[in-house]
């Protein structure tokens, strides 16, 4: 036997657990690299958004303030607020590197494209060269801003603007690297979230196409076959003995079929054999019937044998007796007119009868006038 019953079902239920397991994996593998780039994004690129619009944000207010100690002079406490500024900005700078730190297993150029990267790095090395100058400016002019000549004021507003201008230009670059990281890490996201539902298209589609013909192989391998066995069963109860059905598989329904095919085949051998034995019995019969009406005949010969025999026993017994009586009692003519009847042993009614009658027909036979008794004991 190839295929077993059981085996076929193992195979079509193994055939679902591997798609379904096959698409569970997928599904789990796109899952954890989509929560893996929601944690990129969320984690390094809107942090490091948000650092970013706090650093460009201070940088303002300390240009600002830089700006207004050069036309006004600074007031008490401008010093240490832009020292203070100064601090958060290297501060922020020091948090986009512990970020660069914490994310730097990702490698994937899908969520972490490696020329975005070295941009960004190149863009935080020259935020920190414009911290350092910006710091060794405010150095040199905040305390002595109120000292200022117009020489050094013109100087100090022409690095400002230059300053800002330059940080202007930093923070468009920071906004377009950002974006563009950004845009990969939700395209990325995107496109792990179309293959999840692609995935599970394919899964439906697959489920329902292995549903199919599952319900095709059931209805051809197992339904139709059973259904023919049952009209061949049928008919076979009706008596119609000349049934076989195709073995269609190698399986328990073969060998039903096969066992099948070989019952009816059994069954019409053993009709030809009862067909023989009714031929042969109703043959004997035929003989018995004709040997019993010879029986009969024989015995019909036999009984009128004896029915002829008995008459004829009787007709001689009659004769017998007949002539016993006319020997018993003899009537002797002895002379014309004259008879004599000799009357031997003993009379009893019966021969007083026969006597009577003898004697009246031989006197009438003979015409006899004289009739001597003559009686012997």
């Amino acid at each position: 036997m190839n295929n077993t019953l059981a085996r076929k079902v193992s195979l079509i239920f193994l055939g679902f657990f591997v798609v379904i397991g096959i698409a569970a994996a997928t599904i789990s593998a796109d899952l954890q690299y989509i929560l893996q780039g929601m944690r990129y994004l969320n984690g390094y690129v809107v942090e490091e958004t948000l650092i970013s619009s706090h650093f460009d944000a201070d940088l303002q207010r300390l240009l600002a303030e830089l700006a207004t100690s050069s036309f006004y002079g600074a007031e008490e406490g401008e010093a240490e607020e832009a020292l203070e500024l100064l601090e958060h900005m290297r501060e922020d700078l020091a948090e986009t590197d512990m970020l660069n730190a914490q994310f730097a297993n990702i490698q994937d150029p899908h969520l972490r494209d490696p020329l975005l990267y070295k941009q960004n790095e190149a863009l935080k090395e020259m935020r920190e060269t414009l911290v350092e100058r910006i710091a060794v400016q405010a150095a040199q002019s905040l305390p002595f801003s109120n000292d200022l000549s117009p020489t050094e004021q013109t100087t100090l507003i022409e690095f400002l603007e230059a300053t800002e201008t330059q940080a202007q230009s930093l923070q468009e670059d920071m906004l377009r690297v950002t974006r563009q990281q950004a845009d990969l890490v939700v395209g990325t996201l995107q496109s792990e979230v179309s293959s999840v539902n692609i995935t599970i298209i394919v899964l439906f589609v697959v489920l329902a196409a292995a549903m199919v013909g599952t319900l095709w192989l059931t209805q051809r391998h197992f339904v139709q076959p059973l259904k023919q066995l049952a009209v061949a069963a049928s008919a076979v109860t009706n008596g119609q003995f000349d049934q076989q059905v195709p073995v269609t598989n190698r399986d328990e329904i073969g060998m039903l079929q096969d066992n099948f095919n070989a019952m009816v085949a059994s069954l019409r051998a053993q009709q030809y054999q009862l067909k023989l034995q009714q031929n042969t019995l109703e043959q004997q019969n035929e003989a018995l019937q004709r040997e019993r009406a010879a029986l009969q005949q024989a015995m019909h010969e036999i009984e009128q044998g004896a029915h002829e025999r008995v008459a004829l026993q009787q007709q001689v017994i009659a004769a017998q007796q007949a002539t016993l009586r006319e020997l018993s009692s003899p009537l002797i003519p002895i002379a014309d007119q004259v008879v004599v009847m000799p009357l031997i042993g003993a009379i009893d009614s019966q021969r007083a009868q026969q006597i009577l009658d003898t004697l009246l027909n031989g006197v009438e036979q003979h015409r006899a006038q004289v009739a001597i008794m003559i009686s012997r004991a």
